[in-house]
């Protein structure tokens, strides 16, 4: 339960895998082989040092979506440190965090977000 490479801790993605990453947030992982869903539960403590960046894997550009669009169906997003997260039953959006509540700056809906975090 813990990671020879600087810089990773070992963190959870389901009852039969674990794995050393620098970060985890539950869901897809845009650097992982597949688009199956982490747990993230942290496993052990980090390893000193700088970890290297990881890379985007092959299937994040066929099936997540650009920060600018509906993320509902795909609960993954395209771009780099964004999670997708729901305004309500009809749309979710991809951002780096999100309010619960109106967001005044939505030009078209004042809908209440959620801010489930789908991916």
């Amino acid at each position: 339960r813990c990671c020879q490479d600087a810089g990773l801790a070992c963190f959870q993605k389901n009852s039969g895998w674990a794995g050393c990453k620098t970060m985890c947030s539950d869901g897809p992982d845009p650097t992982d082989a597949d688009n199956l869903p982490w747990k993230c539960k942290q496993l052990g403590g980090r390893t000193p040092g700088v970890a290297p960046a990881p890379t985007t894997a092959d299937w994040v550009s066929k099936l997540c979506v650009a920060k600018s669009e509906n993320c509902l169906s795909s609960g993954c997003c395209r771009d780099p440190g964004h999670t997708c997260f729901q305004q309500d039953t009809e749309f979710a959006m991809c951002a780096h965090v999100c309010s619960k509540g109106v967001h005044l700056e939505d030009p078209d809906n004042w809908n209440n977000w959620t801010c489930k975090q789908l991916g």
